[in-house]
């Protein structure tokens, strides 16, 4: 059968008056003729706000009401494909029945439309954001705290869903900093696109989520944040976020700033036990909880402006400029005990970067079958970082400096070749340059050249859709000693089957590859503890993960999740003993061989409208063999978010759980470590939604072990670590204060910045 376009019909069977901003009429079946009771009619504005909403009757009748005039009004109903009418084209018919078409009728473009706003087509979830949504929010990350199964950390601002974590959010599908994106006012924002297995730009990332901005409009956009994030118990840590964002658009010309200013301290208690057989012992005690042995201070400065023009009303062209500075202190005294004589340590260690990024971006929409785009960006980064140890009367000083030539050029053309079938075409061009050099005179340089064309088709057959492509990628690397040339396909499969509202699986394949960066590629060597050092290693390679993950959603609340992950070349650290002529142990870098198992369950549920409720559990399995030895680890993962919108008013409530209890296998031992968070907090808007008051406290339950322990054994030597970061036993306090000024809407335009952050 012919796929069916859904189709508005006129016919003489009942009147739609339009008088000043109302609108009346009746919805039925495109086949039957029956009226559709209970469907979603929406009125919507010329900036995609929803500016009313309205439910049919019995008989499919409705009628909608606005303050404001609306540009068109948005029909759903579940079953039925949703339609949308220009208002104007309706305000020239006397009579008119809106015939909606059932889904087994028609041939979908992968979309599943239903009343809640949320389309899938294929491995990507489109979030249509409303001003029931945007309401009590003054950024993008309330909103994402809003969709079902996204959940945002309180502390760290972090988002999760299912099995993405930390996932990589991005701006009209380009990288932009947090500052930025934490900036943006919801008002601007149309919809979020939570992206699965990308190909493409972003296809290192399992998972992304894009903000879509509105497009076409002029005005101011002003944002002032402070945050201010206190430990109140064991030694008072704190840690302060100043920025300020200002973005100004115009009919042709967008221009934007920003700067950010941060600054933290941190404490831990630290204790070892090394054994290098018949050669010496190691003992260094744990240090009391209110007299910590190793505390640290870190500044960073941000800054970043740009500008956008639209050439043409389909070409834009973007250039920006982002400048970072970073400085890290870190002091640490401790007492050891050698083959039975004391001692005291004091390692005084510091570094300081400089980040420079400049970026040109080329949007063509050169019709609604084809549009293309290219990005060029420059990224050069250098550090300098040193190392002062004093123990007795004697003192040592080590220093590096260092820095990266990056440069990545992309290429991007898009064909919709028809209805059900597209095709994405791009080229992705990278260049790494390390070079490092200590005060000794002994250099490191390494260069990578890679390239890597990718082929992608979308396709779509009624409930069914999904995509499948293939990456080809090139690698030429060299180092001081050694050269290699790798050359590898990676394919790429996402599948989609919705047979019914309450009912969908989706079946994924792809891989993702990850890059050392300068700390890792280095062969300087850095003091850890008394006869303990840290090394990078210059012949590491990039690591590639394979991923296999199948999802079946159940009742529109419940999510099933299985993955597996494998790779051949995943990093790990291995210890060895060091060439030093004391008796000592180095860690270093290497490649392994690494499966993961993941089985998890996401429940999101809202309640009354006042009340949302995000579940995430799961469990997870890895393997690690390393040189024939086998490894095995496990984590418990556990973290619910409710937010309660209290009895509708201008205060939402807000609390997080978060357990985390991880095994994870080394190649030579066991690391176990555990997060805990039980968070509350409360916020309120003020000054007629432009200030908004955060104030949250974290309660330490004490459910999980506090201490995290790293235990290696060999033939050679054992070797155990135990430290306390204090990261959930502790009384903490946070004060989030935003104010937003706007005078109309701007889509605050950004290139793409693509570069890498070098300190781990």
């Amino acid at each position: 059968m012919k796929p069916i376009i859904p189709l508005i019909l006129v016919a003489a069977y009942s009147s739609v008056a339009i008088h000043a901003y109302r609108i009346s009429g009746k919805v039925t079946d495109g086949y039957t003729n029956v009226g559709l009771p209970y469907s979603t009619i929406k009125a919507i504005s010329k900036t995609d706000s929803v500016l009313a909403v309205a439910q049919s009757g019995a008989e499919g009748e409705f009628c909608i009401e606005s303050d404001m005039k609306p540009d068109s009004v948005a029909v759903e109903c579940a079953g039925y494909i949703g339609s949308i009418l220009s208002v104007d084209s309706l305000a020239s018919l006397k009579e008119v029945v809106i015939r909606l078409e059932p889904y087994s009728s028609v041939e979908l473009e992968g979309i599943t439309v239903s009343a809640s706003t949320v389309t899938t087509k294929g491995n990507v979830q489109t979030f249509i954001i409303t001003d029931q949504m945007r309401r009590n929010t003054i950024n993008a990350m309330d909103l994402i705290n809003k969709l079902p199964g996204f959940i945002v950390d309180p502390i760290s601002e972090s988002v999760s869903a299912g099995s993405a974590t930390d996932i990589k959010i991005i701006v009209d599908g380009q990288e932009v900093s947090q500052s930025y994106y934490r900036s943006i006012n919801p008002a601007r924002i149309k919809s979020m696109e939570f992206i699965r297995n990308s190909s493409g730009r972003y296809s290192q990332y399992p998972a992304i989520l894009n903000i879509v901005l509105k497009k076409g409009y002029e005005g101011i956009d002003i944002n002032l944040n402070g945050r201010y994030f206190q430990f109140l118990s064991g030694v008072p840590t704190d840690n302060e976020t100043l920025s300020a964002n200002l973005a100004s658009s115009y009919r042709r010309w967008n221009y934007f700033i920003s700067g950010e200013f941060t600054r933290g301290t941190s404490t831990s208690n630290t204790g070892s036990d090394l054994d290098i057989f018949g050669k010496t012992t190691v003992t260094r005690p744990m240090s009391p909880v209110d007299d910590p042995d190793k505390d640290g201070n870190r500044r960073k400065w941000l800054g970043n402006a740009g500008v956008s023009v639209r050439l043409t009303p389909r070409q834009t062209l973007t250039a920006q400029f982002l400048y970072d500075h970073a400085d890290n202190h870190t002091r640490e005294s401790s007492q050891s005990i050698i083959s039975g004589e004391s001692g005291i340590t004091d390692i005084d260690s510091r570094y300081e970067t400089n980040n420079y990024v400049a970026g040109i971006s080329y949007r063509n929409s050169v019709s609604k079958r084809f549009s293309l785009s290219a990005d060029v960006t420059y990224n050069w980064y250098d550090i300098r970082q040193w190392q002062d140890i004093r123990k007795g009367g004697d003192y040592g000083m080590t220093s590096v400096d260092g820095d990266k030539d990056y440069m990545n050029g992309y290429a991007e053309a898009y064909f919709k070749l028809n209805k059900s079938l597209s095709l994405n075409v791009s080229y992705e061009y990278t260049h790494r340059n390390y070079n490092t050099v200590n005060n000794h005179g002994s250099a490191v340089a390494y260069m990578e050249n890679r390239h890597r064309p990718v082929v992608d088709f979308r396709f779509s057959h009624g409930s069914f859709s999904g995509n499948v492509g293939v990456s080809y990628l090139d690698i030429l690397a060299r180092n001081d000693e050694t050269s290699s040339h790798q050359q590898t396909f990676l394919p790429r499969v996402n599948l989609h089957w919705e047979p019914m509202r309450n009912l969908a699986l989706s079946v994924e394949y792809y891989s993702s590859t990850f890059y050392p960066n300068l700390d890792r590629l280095s062969a300087q060597r850095w003091l850890v503890s008394d006869r303990v050092w840290q090394s990078g290693n210059p012949g590491l390679e990039a690591s590639t993960m394979n991923y296999l993950e199948t999802r079946l959603k159940l009742w529109r609340n419940f999510t099933l999740t299985y993955m597996f992950r494998h790779s051949s070349n995943d990093v790990a650290t291995s210890f060895a003993l060091s060439d030093t002529a004391e008796p000592s142990i180095v860690g270093s870098y290497i490649n392994t061989r690494f499966i993961h198992q993941y089985a998890g369950l996401l429940f999101s549920k809202e309640l009354s409208g006042e009340v949302d409720i995000d579940v995430n559990t799961n469990c997870q399995w890895y393997s690690r063999k390393t040189d024939g030895t086998v490894n095995h680890g496990r984590t418990f993962y556990f973290d619910v978010s409710a937010n309660w919108n209290i009895f509708k008013s201008d205060y939402i409530l807000s609390a997080n759980l978060f357990l985390r209890d991880d095994r994870m296998p080394l190649p030579q031992g066991v690391e176990k470590t555990h997060w805990e968070t039980c968070f509350l907090s409360c916020s309120k808007m003020f000054l007629n939604n432009r200030l908004k008051v955060n104030v949250g406290v974290n309660l330490p339950l004490h459910l999980l072990p506090h201490v995290d322990r790293t235990s290696i054994i060999t033939p050679d030597f054992r070797y155990e670590r135990s430290e306390d970061f204090w990261k959930g036993t502790s009384w903490k306090a946070l004060v989030n204060i935003q104010y937003v000024f706007s005078k109309g809407r701007t889509p605050r335009k950004s290139g793409s910045m693509t570069f890498e952050s070098e300190k781990d």
